[in-house]
């Protein structure tokens, strides 16, 4: 075992097991968990674990738990901490993540990459404050779960919601009780991103409760164009907004100077994508990709 598969420096840890490695993610666990540093850890990156593309991080999750007294400080943990070289998003295998919240009352911050089998069942927690899922296709339970869930303290909600293509099963009805709760008081940013759908979105955000509380609503890395942004200029509340993040999608110059005369400064747009256009049989085509798929 060497530097690259554990690495320790200035509160932070990072593990990940590689293809020929002759142990597993539990053992790694273990092996952090003995080391001296392990009690004066802030945050840990869980890179890929054996085979993450068959094998669920439900061995990773439980080994964590088992070790938590190890790690008394920790308030940050990224699950899934894989790049695309190492196993593409929506192979990564997750699992039920709620003993992560149970085992760490003074976590502060979760991140999770990957949407396969995955669920936040028990979503509760006193201190939490950032919660993120990155997913080339998320299930729409975890937003149901989210949405059901205690977290009195959270400022920082993002889904990257994804196709259906790659496991992607979120539809408008899953997000109404987010939109329209009241269960996150201290909520500023809330980011529903890399959607396929996107163009759907506006129609939800009509008069829905969250857009007064929040600061910053990200629209990023998705497929509006511009049939949405007419929906957007819609919704005077948006107005309200600090950040309204739309870049990465696919709105033409022209909407994205009607939306900044509409709406006011929030109005970020970014960079936009342009339409794969082309003609088959005839027939001409127009095809627009959220940004984080496979």
């Amino acid at each position: 075992m060497d530097n690259e598969q554990l690495k320790v420096s200035g509160g932070e840890a990072f593990l990940q097991v590689s293809y020929n490695d002759g142990f597993t993610m539990t053992q790694l666990i273990e092996r952090l968990a003995l080391r001296p540093e392990a009690a004066s850890l802030s945050r840990v990156r869980v890179g890929p674990w054996e085979e993450c593309y068959e094998k669920d991080s439900a061995s990773t999750v439980e080994a964590l738990c088992g070790h938590a007294r190890s790690f008394p400080r920790l308030s940050s943990l990224y699950l899934g901490d894989i790049e695309a070289e190492q196993c593409e998003i929506s192979w990564i295998n997750q699992c039920d993540i709620s003993p992560l919240l149970k085992a760490f009352p003074l976590l502060e911050v979760l991140e999770v990459r990957g949407g396969n089998g995955l669920r936040i069942s028990q979503a509760r927690h006193a201190k939490l404050k950032t919660l993120r899922f990155e997913t080339g296709g998320l299930p729409g339970a975890v937003v149901q779960d989210v949405s059901r869930g205690e977290f009195p303290n959270l400022e920082h909600l993002e889904f990257w919601l994804g196709t259906s293509e790659y496991g992607g099963t979120v539809e408008l009805d899953d997000l109404h009780p987010l939109l329209n709760g009241e269960r996150f008081p201290k909520l500023r940013f809330l980011g529903l991103m890399n959607w396929e759908l996107a163009n759907s979105l506006p129609g939800a955000l009509k008069g829905c409760r969250i857009l007064g509380q929040l600061h910053t609503l990200d629209l990023s890395m998705g497929t509006m164009t511009d049939q949405g942004g007419e929906e957007l200029l819609k919704v005077p509340q948006l107005q309200s907004l600090q950040v309204l993040n739309l870049d990465d999608n696919y709105l033409s110059e022209q909407m994205v100077e009607r939306l900044r005369s509409t709406l006011g400064a929030c109005v970020q747009p970014g960079k936009q994508d342009v339409a794969d256009e082309y003609e088959y049989n005839g027939v001409k085509y127009s095809d627009v990709y959220c940004s984080v798929a496979e």
